[in-house]
């Protein structure tokens, strides 16, 4: 399934986080991928020149177009490892909710739910306070609670984890 079919069968909010995973999942293996390849192959063209006798100008200029092609191989495959993750991305986000998921939302307050909404909308600690007609320091309460019911590390993550199991959706 390529991005424009399942960008007609997910909602907007689902779509955005599916690309924003996708990217970094894809920018990472690029970088895997770019590392391994550049160390090799560089190590591999010093070796053989400084053995041969070879001026460090023209090892420096074979090494910089080593470079170069290594980032262009990098790029074509993280473009094809990003179709594959967003397609993934896309498929965890849009399971149903488990029971085990249920249970692990049930504990939100109605008040945190409220402010998860705003979070996965991504208004900050003070507007969310200023929307609410609460202190931001009581923001940061629920944020701190939301996250460590949910078992996340971060505001991206509970939202991710909230939108997977259905406590929230975005429009």
């Amino acid at each position: 399934m390529d991005r424009t079919e399942t960008m007609k069968q997910v909602s907007p909010g689902i779509e955005r986080l599916a690309i924003q995973r996708a990217r970094g999942r894809a920018n990472v293996a690029k970088w895997d991928l770019n590392v391994a390849i550049f160390s090799y192959a560089i190590l591999s063209i010093i070796i053989i020149l400084v053995s041969q006798g070879v001026g460090l100008n023209v090892v420096a200029t074979l090494a910089i177009c080593g470079l170069i092609a290594v980032w262009v191989i990098g790029r074509r495959q993280g473009k094809r490892l990003y179709q594959r993750f967003y397609s993934e991305e896309v498929s965890d986000l849009q399971q149903k909710p488990s029971e085990q998921s249920a249970a692990l939302v049930a504990h939100l307050t109605p008040r945190e739910i409220e402010t998860l909404h705003y979070v996965a909308q991504g208004y900050s600690n003070k507007r969310i306070a200023l929307e609410l007609g609460i202190s931001e320091q009581t923001i940061k309460n629920f944020v701190s609670g939301i996250l460590t019911k949910l078992n996340a590390n971060d505001r991206t993550e509970a939202t991710v984890i909230a939108i997977k199991h259905g406590l929230i959706s975005i429009e």
